[in-house]
């Protein structure tokens, strides 16, 4: 269960780039290349190892003008994701 509470970043063998209105994701450690969505690369941005799941949320909600609700289970659902694909990882205090 991903709790509100949980800061997330980039596993270090993960590198990204914005190209235009999307972007593309290298994980090294997988030799593999995923091509994201534009709202997939802002949550990877704002995956810092500062922001909670929680700020995340708020922070993306009013950028894309999403219901707070409907874009909670989105990320959580983004998040289980990308934690068992190694992409990224929780910070532990």
């Amino acid at each position: 269960m991903i709790e509100n509470t949980e800061t997330w970043q980039l596993d270090e063998q993960v590198r990204y780039r914005r190209l235009f209105d999307e972007g593309v994701l290298i994980h090294q450690k997988q030799a593999e290349a995923l091509i994201l969505s534009e709202t997939a690369m802002t949550f990877l941005e704002l995956c810092d190892g500062q922001r909670s799941t929680a700020d995340i949320i708020n922070e993306m909600s009013q950028q894309y003008e999403v219901g707070h609700d409907e874009l909670k289970e989105d990320v959580k659902e983004f998040v289980q994701k990308l934690t068992r694909a190694g992409i990224i990882r929780a910070v532990v205090p």
